[in-house]
């Protein structure tokens, strides 16, 4: 028995040991842990007391259920402020510049550290969840709600952290320096928040009754394994994500990237499609065709930050044969190749989408009403296409300035800049040289093509007359023109560049 546990303790990765080791020691963690027990405690006797004297002479079923989304959000919110902090400041601290041989120096690859500080993270959440596990069991003997519910709702916290750890490992491994680490630290911040606080909503309206789903029913815990699917596909999506970032700039990084990204595109759509044919109603593979682009609108804007040429490591491994050169192209690291990708996918994802309402149509079709159904559609093309213009205009701008030693990783950041200054811009015209009112009408409409979230909304509530759809149509279409154009020379390069070594030297004989 001890040589087989010797076995399995050196197969642990060492990073899961090493952050596991420094949590458990941590006076941080102690504190917040005796913290946060003291807090329920405290927490659960005032409601305890509470209800005894307002109750006394009649049995309050809910009493149960009003203590668990007491202690659920008290969970919740310390799993969600002490992991994912922890865990992305760790990781943060040795991407920077001063530490960053710390991640190169070993010889576990990228993906077992990271792989190593999302299980300790996990290992540790478990450890806080298994300290509420008492007061949880309380909350079932007083009554209000049962063993299954407990079971979902945990679940979902659960995955929630994990979702929020991996986030903020995908952050952490963001190539910045220390100001711009802050700032993606306080950005990040936000969307954490809407996180946890939403699902604090849909598990509080769960308890209450005020949701429409039937726990005794099969679909119902079809939809649940089909969301933890979705989440943990999201979650590999980020990891993947995260590992090419800290992998050397010499090795192949997309690749992996877009092979998950393709597989989870298939695996997704498949599983919609199924869905959709089982409720006969188009909704389903309406959400896939907008989470598809919005995929493959990321992939665009990560491709932009790509490298312009193969090093000697990836250009060994380019195939030989055209047959297999081609499809190698959109998978392997290069931003013309990553573009490609992106836009195909997004193309094919919009066609699918459309012509999947063809299959199941959407109700009242046909009947001279237009449809609202078909909305998502227009989104998901057009949050592509705003994708594809900022990310283009970005390179150009990289291009024109990359004698002053501006590095293409950087491309992202020229096109958050981009997008902030097309979404304030339009605004700040309308007031100072138009009516000062921070309402838009049709007579200055014109001035928002910049701004996607005021067209796409605006395409949305028009969609049924169409009159502000084609001029956005056509604004887009002339700036994806314009910038194609632009870089045209830059991608053809790239193309003709996608050979290995050896095919260059028969090429010159």
């Amino acid at each position: 028995m001890t040589e087989f546990l010797t076995r399995v303790g050196d197969r642990i990765n060492p990073i899961v040991v090493k952050e596991t080791r420094q949590a458990v020691n941590s006076r941080l963690v102690a504190g917040f842990l005796l913290l946060f027990l003291t807090v329920q405690l405290v927490v659960m006797l005032l409601m305890i007391t509470g209800r005894e004297i307002a109750d006394s002479d009649n049995i309050n079923l809910r009493i149960g259920r009003d203590m668990f989304t007491f202690v659920q959000g008290i969970l919740l919110g310390a799993c969600m402020i002490l992991i994912p902090t922890m865990t992305g400041a760790r990781l943060a601290a040795e991407r920077s510049d001063i530490n960053v041989d710390l991640l190169f120096i070993s010889s576990l690859t990228p993906r077992a550290v990271l792989a190593g500080k999302l299980f300790a993270a996990g290992a540790l959440a478990l450890l806080i969840f298994s300290a509420c596990a008492p007061f949880m069991t309380f909350a079932y003997v007083m009554r209000g709600l049962d063993v299954p519910t407990i079971f979902v709702i945990l679940t979902a916290d659960y995955l929630t952290v994990l979702l929020g750890t991996t986030f903020t490992l995908f952050l952490a491994s963001v190539p910045a320096n220390r100001g711009l680490r802050i700032l993606l630290g306080l950005g990040g911040f936000i969307p954490m928040v809407y996180l946890g606080a939403g699902l604090l909503v849909l598990t509080g309206g769960f308890l209450q009754g005020r949701s429409f789903l039937d726990m005794s029913s099969r679909d119902f815990w079809a939809g649940c394994a089909g969301v933890v699917l979705l989440v943990f596909g999201t979650i590999g999506l980020l990891f993947v994500w995260s590992v090419a970032l800290i992998s050397p700039p010499a090795a192949n990084r997309a690749f992996t990237v877009r092979i998950y990204t393709l597989g989870l595109w298939i695996a997704e759509g498949i599983g919609f499609a199924i869905w959709s044919l089982y409720i006969s109603r188009p909704e389903p593979m309406a959400i896939w065709g907008v989470m598809g682009c919005v995929f493959f609108s990321l992939q665009i804007v990560i491709a932009s930050c790509e490298r312009d040429e193969w090093g000697a490591r990836v250009a060994r491994r380019i195939p030989r044969r055209l047959v297999l050169r081609v499809p190698a192209f959109f998978l392997y690291s290069g931003a013309a190749g990553g573009i490609a990708f992106g836009v195909i996918g997004a193309g094919l994802t919009a066609l699918i989408h459309a012509g999947w309402y063809l299959v199941v149509p959407p109700p009242y079709a046909g009947m001279g009403a237009p449809s609202r159904e078909t909305e998502p559609l227009l989104v998901a093309v057009l949050i592509a296409a705003y994708a594809y213009c900022y990310s283009l205009t970005a390179v150009v701008i990289r291009r024109a300035v990359s004698g002053s030693g501006f590095r293409s990783g950087y491309t992202w950041i020229i096109t958050a800049l981009l997008f902030g200054i097309g979404c304030t811009l339009p605004y700040i015209a309308r007031f100072a040289f138009f009516e000062r009112t921070y309402y838009y009408t049709d007579d200055y409409i014109a001035l928002y093509l910049t701004n996607p979230v005021v067209m796409i909304g605006d395409a949305v509530s028009s969609s049924s007359s169409g009159g502000h759809v084609a001029l956005t149509g056509f604004f887009l279409v002339a700036w994806a023109g314009i910038v194609t154009l632009a870089n045209v020379t830059w991608l053809a390069k790239q193309v003709m560049n996608f050979r290995p070594p050896e095919a260059e030297y028969e090429a010159d004989e």
